[in-house]
Formats: C-alpha cells, structure tokens, sequence
C-alpha cells in the first residue's frame, strides 16, 4: 500500500480546522490522483486489446474512475473557495519516482508497459488499509493510507460545517460531464464524493465491492488480473 507522509495529515485535526488547511490537503488530494493516471494509461496502451480484452478492460475502467477522483477532489476544493493548481510545473509528477504525498523510501513507480511487475505496483498503490482476503499487513504496522487522508478530510469538513461551502455551487462538474461525478455545495455532497472516492478505490471495511452495486474496487480488479 502507498503510506502516506503525516505531514498531509496536517491541519485536518484538532480544534483549530481551517478552510485554507483544509483546500491545501485537497490539493495534496488532487496532486496524487493525477500522479496515477499516467501509469495505468501507459500501461493500458501497451496492451493488444484484442489479445487480452478483459485486462484491458480491467485497466481502462481504473484509469477512467481515477480521472473521476481527480475531478470530484477538484469539486470539493472548489466548493470551498480553492482553485486547484494544475498548471505549475511542479505539478508534474517524476517517473521514476514516489507518489506525491508519499513515504519516499517506500514505493517507487516508473512508467512502463504492462507486466506482472508493473502489476504489483499497482496493487501496492491501491492497497487497503485491510484487505479483504488478501491481507498481508505485519501486526502492529501503522500505515496511513489513501483512504485514511480522504476519511480525515471528510471529518475536517465536518467541523467546518455547511457555512464553509461557497453558494450557489462553484465551478463543478456535474453527471452531466463526467458519470458519477458529484456537485459538492454542502457537509453531505462532500462526503458522498468522499466515500465515492474511497469505495472505489478501496471498498468497503467488510466487502470488496464499491458500494454502487456489484462492481469490485480498484485493489481487487487487479486482483482479478493477477
């Protein structure tokens, strides 16, 4: 799994919750989920579909629900009064190298084509805190992940309240552009595109499916695939 920096974790806890603190995790946010598009894209083009369509179909799906995340933490940073920053240099991940917001030592991801090698770095992105049946955390390790930050963010807006939301809603991109995005104006349409980002990307705490039916979570289609 990606650990993930304490420092994201900053200015999402305690009394003293801000909206500043609060739009700079979801840029943290932002930052992050663009930073796995590229990876599977390459390795989704370096597939022959015809040879292996159920693979290809498994990546597209997980590349295009990532695209989805980026846009609804997009939504959420603008429903606060943030733009987020996209068009900086530093934007721009560096292959080979850690996720942004990552543990340095901890996963290094390159772009590549797709191999049983590019695989487990995509399961170890997608990793949950407990994995359903594939379970492979040593007792006792702490781990703050992916759907840990998104939980804490989601707490954050809570304390906040409805009065931290811009109205009306502020540049976002509704179903009608993107299917299953989110127009966040309040607590609650934040945290439905919260958990949306969490349930896909890692299920449930007892079930490995997304919540929005019988479609599996990122973690466990590559599961699938291996």
């Amino acid at each position: 799994m990606i650990r993930l920096q304490p420092s994201l974790f900053k200015g999402l806890t305690g009394p003293n919750i801000t909206v500043q603190s609060v739009c700079e995790s979801l840029q943290s946010a932002i930052e992050l989920e663009h930073s796995t598009i590229p990876l599977y894209l390459y390795a989704l083009y370096s597939i022959n579909a015809e040879m292996a369509p159920e693979i290809a179909d498994i990546i597209q799906s997980i590349a295009i629900e990532e695209m989805l995340h980026m846009t609804l933490a997009s939504n959420l940073l603008n429903a606060l009064g943030g733009t987020p920053q996209i068009n900086t240099p530093d934007f721009i991940p560096t292959y080979p190298g850690p996720l942004p917001g990552g543990v340095e030592s901890d996963l290094t991801v390159n772009l590549a084509p797709f191999s049983m090698t590019q695989l487990e770095t995509f399961l170890n992105i997608e990793e949950p805190e407990h994995p359903i049946e594939y379970n492979s955390l040593a007792v006792g390790e702490v781990n703050l992940t992916i759907g840990m930050f998104y939980t804490a963010i989601g707490q954050a807006i809570q304390q906040l309240g409805d009065g931290a939301f811009c109205n009306p809603p502020r540049n976002q991109v509704g179903p009608d552009l993107m299917h299953e995005a989110v127009i966040v104006y309040n607590v609650e349409t934040a945290l439905e595109a919260i958990n949306t980002i969490i349930e896909q990307g890692e299920g449930t705490t007892t079930s490995p499916l997304d919540g929005e039916g019988d479609e599996l979570a990122h973690y466990y289609r590559f599961m699938q695939i291996k």
